[in-house]
């Protein structure tokens, strides 16, 4: 889930998934609910099933107006356990893809940490765009005056490229920016 929206789902990124069974077992455990269609109370993980089934013979669930579930379906969860295990695993993970983002273009990689992580990639994007202007704004504020801004913007622009370089190195990353 992580690959599919690193922010909202960063928390997954904790997690080193180096295999096709594992990132499936991740799904499963964190990202799988069942719905009970009257009251909409959800029911996750691998006793999902059971638990719905437990909740619909009490039978004292009360209709709500229906709400977005933002989660793995039953129908999904069964195709992802029902094939793709000759595949190399490359094609495993993009199969498991398909199933889970169906409307989305997989990424190039089924790994996070192949390089710059795609939060740090996005900032990066941002701060060169902008960054130097934040800077020169906030000095300005504060009262600096600052000469040629074409020239501070330039140097805070190589600055930036510089930090995560620097960064980069310390995960022995080399970085082209």
């Amino acid at each position: 889930m992580n690959r599919m929206n690193p922010i909202r789902y960063r928390s997954c990124d904790v997690y080193k998934l180096a295999k096709p069974s594992a990132v499936k077992q991740h799904i499963e455990r964190s990202h799988y609910q069942v719905v009970c269609s009257t009251c909409h109370k959800t029911f996750t993980g691998t006793s999902a099933e059971k638990g719905k089934q437990r909740h619909a013979r009490h039978g004292k669930c009360r209709a709500t107006s229906e709400h977005k579930i933002d989660s793995v379906s039953s129908d999904q969860m069964r195709e992802l356990k029902s094939r793709h295990h000759r595949q190399p695993y490359t094609g495993q993970w993009r199969a498991i893809w398909e199933i889970v983002c169906p409307q989305q273009i997989a990424p190039p990689s089924p790994y996070t940490h192949d390089k710059l992580s795609e939060q740090m990639v996005s900032f990066r994007d941002f701060l060169r765009q902008e960054g130097s202007s934040i800077i020169c704004d906030a000095l300005q504020r504060c009262g600096w005056t600052i000469g040629s801004d074409s020239m501070v913007q330039n140097a805070l622009e190589a600055a930036f490229d510089d930090i995560f370089r620097r960064w980069a190195g310390q995960f022995g990353e080399d970085l082209v920016l």
